[in-house]
């Protein structure tokens, strides 16, 4: 190997080596994936999970949500639903379950192991403070999806007749944007994150850490992928 190919070689380790000292900084503190997941968050692109529940008999469920916010401060995640759909009863029977979200750019998976709290129209009406909570998280969702929580119970067996009344609801989509008030089906997710499981598979070597938070704060270790 002559010296110009050495040189090249060099370069190209020494770049590798930044790229992993790079990677390594954005997943290596539970602080870096709460900056990570804030980022995304800013993005126009909505962010997509999986969450896991466990039912009333023990059987494991899972179904796709849109994450609807992040905050890096009080540590949690949160997201929406009809306070009739199954991930509701689940969670508020099991209320610790885990939401694994998928970062396509950054090749990177991260599972937040949470506990979780149903914010719904009942729990408003019992503890005022948290209206405005649940307010701020209405505003944030279109009229398409603001419609969802005008619908039937989910999960329901669905007639002709009934379908005729789902189709008259979805003409009321003018009516539901101008809605200043969210109907008590509307549920507000928050899940207190006690646990990150993050994978990043971007290049040739794959680095996974696990970030647990204990009385003292977040304890941070690198483990096999």
């Amino acid at each position: 190997m002559d010296t110009a190919d050495s040189l090249e070689r060099a370069q190209m380790v020494g770049t590798v080596g930044v790229m992993m000292a790079e990677m390594a900084r954005k997943i290596s503190t539970a602080a870096a994936v709460w900056r990570v997941l804030g980022e995304e968050m800013g993005k126009e692109v909505p962010v997509f999970a999986a969450l896991g529940t466990t039912g009333h008999e023990g059987a494991a469920y899972t179904r796709m949500v849109v994450v609807r916010g992040v905050d890096a401060k009080q540590e949690t995640v949160w997201l929406s639903s009809h306070c009739g759909a199954q991930k509701v009863e689940h969670l508020r029977l099991h209320p610790t379950a885990e939401v694994v979200i998928w970062l396509p750019e950054q090749r990177m998976q991260i599972r937040l192991r949470s506990n979780w709290r149903v914010i719904d129209g009942a729990v408003t009406a019992r503890m005022p403070g948290l209206k405005g909570v649940r307010m701020r998280a209405w505003d944030q969702h279109s009229a398409a999806t603001r419609l969802m929580f005008f619908h039937p119970t989910p999960m329901r067996p669905l007639d002709a007749k009934g379908l005729r009344a789902l189709k008259q609801r979805m003409e009321m989509v003018g009516d539901v944007q101008m809605q200043t008030m969210p109907p008590m089906e509307f549920a507000l997710l928050v899940g207190t994150v006690e646990r990150m499981d993050v994978l990043r598979v971007a290049g040739s070597i794959h680095e996974r850490w696990i970030h647990a938070k204990g009385q003292r704060g977040w304890k941070s270790e690198r483990v096999t992928p």
